[in-house]
């Protein structure tokens, strides 16, 4: 068990620095860039509960906030699984540890997990907070929004890393397999989002 926490934390420090800016010069910018958009992102998220309070559709709210954290979980783990799970350039090393290979996948796969309940509860936060704030703060609506986060991305998740494993397998036979994964993607984003 102690060798899946290891792997766990060495997982979630190497998404953590795969989403750090690249150069020191643009670091700075990307930062603020990074902190703005979270910041309208978050603006926004409140203003459509407020909006959704205002023309009397209060209650969809917390359905609303399930869909966002679900999609985030979605759009992250489809993005992360290929490098995460299936593009390993450190396969052979990982392998090659004295670790059953189930430790190795869980760790990674409760990584993406993890990072997109992160992700999801972010997104979620404002829309929940206007509905605690606006429409009903108790103790059922505080522990709906608790189980929500933790349980929006699952499912989603889970169907994310295998629609990611048939997209990578399908790219990993042409020459150009990362054009082709971006190609892929960007269709059943698409798709997704007109859906």
């Amino acid at each position: 068990m102690r060798s899946f926490f290891i792997l766990l934390r060495v997982q979630l420090l190497a998404l953590s620095h795969s989403l750090k800016p690249g150069n020191r010069s643009g670091g700075a910018l990307a930062v603020i860039a990074g902190i703005v958009l979270t910041l309208i992102i978050f603006l926004y998220m409140g203003l459509v509960a407020i909006g959704l309070v205002s023309i009397g559709l209060a209650d969809a709210i917390p359905g609303f906030a399930v869909l966002i954290g679900a999609l985030a979980g979605v759009v992250f783990t489809f993005l992360k699984a290929n490098g995460t799970l299936f593009g390993l350039a450190d396969f052979d090393l990982v392998m090659a540890l004295p670790i059953p290979r189930r430790i190795v996948v869980a760790a990674r796969v409760s990584a993406l997990y993890a990072s997109a309940t992160l992700l999801g509860a972010l997104l979620s936060a404002p829309l929940w907070a206007v509905y605690l704030a606006l429409v009903d703060f108790s103790v059922m609506s505080v522990i709906s929004m608790m189980v929500s986060v933790l349980l929006a991305p699952a499912i989603p998740t889970a169907i994310a890393t295998f629609v990611a494993f048939g997209v990578s397998a399908v790219a990993s036979r042409f020459r150009h397999a990362n054009l082709v994964y971006l190609i892929v993607s960007l269709v059943g984003f698409s798709a997704l989002f007109i859906g």
